[in-house]
């Protein structure tokens, strides 16, 4: 036991050089199919827009010279969101004429190459009547949880079936 965990201990090590700093995150981007959808989604979560960019032509759609995309779509929207304070972003990016395939097979659960979107709310039970309001699929309705740190969770999936966390922190 004392082996393996030296040899992890040895393989973290190596992936950060002596004095460098560890990567942050800056931006997830979720490739969507109705933009405006997401946008509501996200936007009842309390982020807000901070960058909303259209493009038209063939040529001039996002990541058209250097994303692997499914199809060659004439336009494209991407549209930034942020919380109140934060510097981590999600990105909207959405395509038309004619829209990607899914590369998704299954949009009912979770598989290997999906993520996870952790958001944390100021009110969870506020977050889970916004998103009740507009009909958004609920997984895991307010639960408790006692792992450090303890609080409250719900499981909900945006409008492409991207499972996002909501937690609220402490809590009775």
């Amino acid at each position: 036991m004392r082996a393996v965990f030296l040899f992890l201990v040895f393989l973290t090590a190596s992936v950060i050089a002596p004095g460098a700093q560890a990567a942050t995150v800056q931006r997830v981007t979720l490739v969507v199919s109705d933009i405006e959808k997401s946008i509501l989604f996200y936007e009842r979560l309390g982020l807000a827009k901070t960058h909303d960019e259209a493009r038209t032509g063939t040529s001039q759609v996002h990541g058209v010279d250097d994303l692997p995309l499914t199809s060659d779509p004439t336009r494209s929207r991407v549209v930034v969101m942020k919380g109140d304070g934060q510097t981590s972003e999600i990105a909207l990016l959405w395509y038309d004429r004619p829209p990607l395939a899914s590369a998704r097979g299954n949009l009912m659960g979770l598989g290997t190459g999906d993520i996870i979107i952790g958001l944390t709310v100021p009110d969870l039970q506020l977050a889970y009547a916004a998103l009740d309001r507009i009909g958004a699929r609920v997984e895991r309705g307010p639960n408790r949880f006692t792992s450090a740190p303890t609080g409250t969770r719900l499981y909900a999936y945006d409008p492409d079936g991207h499972m996002v966390e909501l937690t609220q922190a402490g809590g009775p």
